[in-house]
Formats: C-alpha cells, sequence, structure tokens
C-alpha cells in the first residue's frame, strides 16, 4: 500500500477562498542551485503543514521554496503553488520533515506575472530575523503546469545562505506584488537530544 499525504490548502480566488482535499502520492525536490541540479525522491511522510518541526541533530536550517502541487478539484483544475522550506540539517536533507504553508494559489493565476513573484527566506534565532535568501521565480509557467496529479515538487531557493549555526525557526515568504498579496510559512525548530 502506497503511503499518501493529504492537503488541505486554503485556495484564495475570485474573493472567495476554499479548501480542496488534494492526495499527494509522489514529492520530489528540484534543488536548482541550492545542491547541484538534480531532483530527489522526498517520501510523503516527511511533507507536514504546521508551525513546530522537530529534529534530531543540530544546526537546523531552512531553505524557502516554491512548491507546486499538481491536481485539480471540479470546476478549479490545475496545479497550486505554495511556499514550504526544505528543512535539513549536517547536509542530510531526507533527514527531517518538509512543512509547507496552508495558503496556496492556482498557478493559472498568477501564470502571466510569474517572473514577478518573489521567493524570499529568513532564519530566525532569538529575536533576529535574518535574510536567508531573495530571488524571482525563474521557472516557466509551461512546465510549472505540467505536473502530474498527485505529485508535489519543492523547487528551492538558488542562492539560500548557510546557516551560520542553529537557528529556533524559519519563515519563508512568496510575494505577488502584481496582485499585491502573499503566502507564508512560519515554524519553529524544537531540537530533540
Amino acid at each position: 500500500m502506497a503511503a499518501l499525504f493529504q492537503y488541505q490548502p486554503q485556495v484564495h480566488r475570485d474573493g472567495k477562498v476554499y479548501t480542496p482535499d488534494l492526495l499527494v502520492a509522489h514529492a520530489r525536490i528540484h534543488a536548482g542551485g541550492h545542491i547541484g541540479n538534480a531532483e530527489t525522491p522526498l517520501p510523503v511522510d516527511r511533507l507536514m503543514v504546521g508551525t513546530n518541526l522537530q529534529q534530531v541533530g543540530s544546526e537546523a536550517h531552512g531553505v524557502a521554496a516554491l512548491v507546486v502541487i499538481g491536481g485539480g478539484d471540479g470546476d478549479h483544475e490545475g496545479p497550486l503553488l505554495t511556499v514550504g522550506s526544505l528543512h535539513g540539517h549536517g547536509g542530510d536533507l531526507l533527514a527531517c520533515a518538509k512543512p509547507l504553508s496552508r495558503q496556496a494559489w492556482r498557478l493559472a493565476d498568477v501564470a502571466g506575472h510569474l517572473d514577478r513573484i518573489i521567493l524570499r527566506g529568513w532564519h530566525l534565532t532569538g529575536d533576529a530575523r535574518i535574510e536567508a535568501s531573495e530571488e524571482s521565480i525563474t521557472l516557466d509557467a509551461e512546465s510549472l503546469a505540467a505536473t502530474k496529479r498527485e505529485t508535489l515538487i519543492f523547487h528551492s531557493a538558488k542562492k539560500a545562505a548557510t546557516s551560520a549555526g542553529s537557528t529556533d525557526g524559519f519563515e519563508a515568504t512568496l510575494e505577488d506584488p502584481v496582485l499585491e498579496r502573499s503566502i507564508s510559512l512560519t515554524y519553529a525548530v524544537e531540537l530533540l537530544a
């Protein structure tokens, strides 16, 4: 029996919010410039929607990512976009959970200005908010639209800063200056001894 992750995003469209039930059977990481231009399979049991992440080990580190979820529901066909974090430690990208936001947009709503959307990330330590990345989306809408149903892909920030040490948490946003809206993700990290 295959593992499945149930994703229930809050999708804002035409002044309304709806919450589709999407099943994710396949997840991948497209690391871009972070750890080479490669795709890595990701077990769906690593996916999470939440504000707290437990980690064994030290040096908690997040990397902002554009997340594409293939699928559709009735009148709202096509992929969704959200923001997530490729959380890891000690170079082991698969060791930790991968948080993603509950907020999402339809790709069709932003496809015409995808290059204007900004992906940002910050390391949170104590009261400090340290910038980790800021870049425009350079992926084309056509390739994102080809994402298959029940598939989720993390596209990491290409110029993500390496953490100077362990952080207390991470924040990531997708900002759309054309439609004047944003999607955010903030989570705390609990290091387990």
